[in-house]
């Protein structure tokens, strides 16, 4: 029977059984009802078998569709009956070197692509972007020519890239060459995140002030400022350099893991909230910055290789 009765259920047979039963005790009443041309009801006991009519349609319709049935093949359990969890199993350790890790995506040599985009985000510098051989470590590298009137501009070379909503782990691979340090105030070499606005973004500043020793700073993108990492580097012009920067979203947080320069690694493990802003998308960028005395300089660009999972 209970079969019989889930198939009803899943069926309009209730919506009909009580619309039904809805019109005959409206006849009942009324002793006709236009709307269907039903012929009017002239005794008494027409109208009280019209209403015992009505009334059943009514609560067999509202019982069929108000019974809490279980869907077939699945017993509910009676009140006081333990339900049995299932234990979870342990994997043994001399499995656990079998777990495959999370698949991962890469895109290798960016800089030898012409989607790069370029935004001015202090000042007024001018900025070209151009595809050279030489210098280059695999014939192909990404010169940008930064100049500016205005001291302590500043402009970010970016790649947009689609979205990859669950990705949570990134590493950005970077060669770079410059031929004078002098007139450069800061480099800066980002990722970013966006998705169901909001903004996660792991970015690291090599700060080449004057008289002091330079320095690598982390970006906090939730307050929008500069934190110190406490790790101090020269870097030489005239070679080529390797950066290497990885991170991860922890609660909902853009953590910083490491990064190495020139083979020079350090570990972090600062992390910051992110900023609202609209969009889905990856990106990957470099940050240029003018000092004061707004003195042009070239940087090139090589091996750029992106990684999340």
């Amino acid at each position: 029977m209970l079969p019989l009765i889930t198939g009803l259920k899943d069926t309009p047979i209730p919506t009909i059984l009580v619309l039904a039963g809805i019109v005959f005790i409206l006849l009942a009443i009324a002793g006709s009802f236009k709307p269907f041309e039903i012929p009017p009801l002239k005794s008494l006991r027409e109208r009280l078998l019209a209403g015992i009519g009505g009334t059943v349609f009514l609560i067999a319709g509202l019982l069929i569709y108000l019974l809490p049935i279980s869907p077939l093949g699945i017993t509910q359990p009676s009140p006081g009956t333990p339900t049995a969890t299932p234990t979870p199993t342990s994997t043994p350790s001399s499995l656990s070197s079998l777990t495959p890790a999370p698949t991962s995506t890469a895109i290798r040599d960016l800089d030898d692509n012409t989607n790069w985009a370029i935004f001015n985000f202090s000042g007024k510098p001018k900025v070209m972007l151009a595809n050279v051989s030489d210098p280059s470590n695999d014939g192909s590298a990404l010169k940008v020519s930064f100049s500016s009137q205005q001291s302590y501009s500043g402009v970010l070379v970016f790649q947009n890239l689609p979205d990859a909503p669950k990705a949570t782990t990134f590493e950005l691979d970077v060669s770079f060459y410059f031929t004078d340090a002098k007139p450069i105030q800061a480099l800066a070499f980002t990722i970013n995140k966006l998705v169901d606005h909001q903004r996660w973004e792991w970015a690291l500043q090599w700060q080449n002030i004057s008289g002091a020793t330079p320095s690598w700073r982390a970006f906090d993108r939730g307050t929008q400022t500069w934190q110190e990492t406490g790790v101090t580097q020269n870097l030489s012009p005239n070679m080529w350099h390797t950066f290497q920067m990885k991170g991860d979203l922890v609660n909902g947080q853009a953590h910083y893991i490491s990064f190495s320069c020139d083979g020079s690694s350090n570990k972090l493990g600062q992390t910051f909230g992110p900023a609202t802003e609209l969009g889905d998308r990856l990106s990957v960028g470099v940050e240029l910055d003018s000092d004061q005395q707004k003195d042009p300089y070239v940087l090139y660009v090589d091996g750029v290789d992106f990684i999340w999972s």
